[in-house]
C-alpha cells in the first residue's frame, strides 16, 4: 500500500503539474506606465517617485532613471505587457518590494534518484567486509523548515525535519538538518543556492547517519511573503541497517528534485 501511494509515476505527475504552475506564474502579465510629454516623446517604464504638482521620476527597462517636471507631462497612461517584454532590471524593481524578513517556513516534496555506487561495510554471522554496488534505491521525501529570513528574504537560515521512504530497501528515515538559502538576485524567477547539513535517523536501527546536500533552485514569488520553489540538489548520505545479527553501513549519493512553497 505504501509503495502504491508513493509510486514514482504519481510523484512525477505531481512534479509536472507544479512545474507548469510555476511557468504560468513567471510568465504572467504586468502593467507598464507611459509618460506622454508635451514635446511628443513617450517614456515607458515604472514611475518610482511622484511629487504632486511638481515632478515625476520614471525608471525605464534598461535601468535608466529620468525626472520630469509636471509642466512637461501631457498625460500618463498604462499598458499590459508580458514579463518577456520587460527587461530584467524593470522586473527586479517590481519584485524587490517583497519582504520575507522574520519567520519563514519552507515545505517541500522531493524525489531522489540514486546515482553512482553505494559503498560500505557489513558484519554478522561470522562475516565481515567491504562492498560496493550500484545505487538503485530511490526515495520520496517530505520536509518542513522553520527559520528566519533576513535582507528582505534574500537569505534565510532554519532547522528542518522530515521523513524519507526508500523504495528498494523499504527503509524509513527521519532527517534532521540545518537549512541555508541564499537568493543573490531578486526577480520574477530568482535563482537560489540551497545548502543543508545534518543527520538522518534510521527507523530500523535508530542510529543517525550523516547527511550533506547542496544545489541550486528557482524562487517564483506569489505574494510579498510567499513563493513557489523548485530545487535540484546532490544529496550525500550515510546510514545503517540491522537485521538480526547482520549489520550494514551504507554510504552513497542521490540526485534530489524538489517542489515546495515558502511562506
Amino acid at each position: 500500500m505504501m509503495k502504491e501511494l508513493l509510486s514514482p509515476v504519481w510523484l512525477r505527475g505531481l512534479l509536472s503539474i507544479s512545474l507548469l504552475t510555476l511557468v504560468q506564474l513567471v510568465s504572467g502579465q504586468q502593467m507598464i506606465e507611459i509618460l506622454h510629454l508635451k514635446n511628443g516623446s513617450k517614456i515607458k517604464g515604472m514611475i518610482i517617485e511622484q511629487v504632486p504638482n511638481v515632478s515625476i521620476k520614471i525608471q525605464t527597462s534598461d535601468g535608466s532613471v529620468f525626472v520630469y517636471q509636471i509642466s512637461e507631462v501631457e498625460k500618463i497612461t498604462k499598458e499590459v505587457v508580458t514579463d518577456q517584454v520587460i527587461e530584467s532590471k524593470t522586473r527586479n524593481t517590481v519584485v524587490i518590494d517583497r519582504d520575507r524578513s522574520g519567520f519563514v517556513n519552507v515545505t517541500e516534496l522531493s524525489y531522489g534518484i540514486g546515482v553512482g555506487d553505494y559503498s560500505g561495510v557489513y558484519s554478522g554471522y561470522g562475516l565481515q567486509g567491504d562492498f560496493s554496488e550500484p545505487n538503485k534505491d530511490n526515495y520520496v521525501r517530505l520536509t518542513t523548515v522553520n527559520g528566519m529570513g533576513a535582507i528582505h528574504g534574500l537569505m534565510s537560515v532554519g532547522l528542518g525535519v522530515g521523513v524519507e521512504y526508500y523504495y528498494d530497501t523499504e527503509v524509513i528515515q527521519i532527517p534532521l538538518f540545518v537549512d541555508i538559502r541564499l537568493m543573490p538576485v531578486s526577480g520574477n524567477a530568482s535563482p537560489s543556492i540551497v545548502l543543508q547539513g545534518g543527520y538522518s535517523i534510521n527507523s530500523e536501527s535508530q542510529e543517525a547517519g550523516l547527511e550533506l546536500a547542496g544545489g541550486i533552485g528557482i524562487d517564483g514569488p506569489m505574494t510579498a511573503r510567499s513563493s513557489v520553489l523548485m530545487t535540484i540538489m546532490y544529496d550525500y548520505q550515510e546510514y545503517s541497517t540491522q537485521s538480526g545479527y547482520y549489520y550494514t553501513e551504507y554510504r552513497g549519493g542521490s540526485l534530489r528534485m524538489s517542489l515546495g512553497f515558502a511562506f
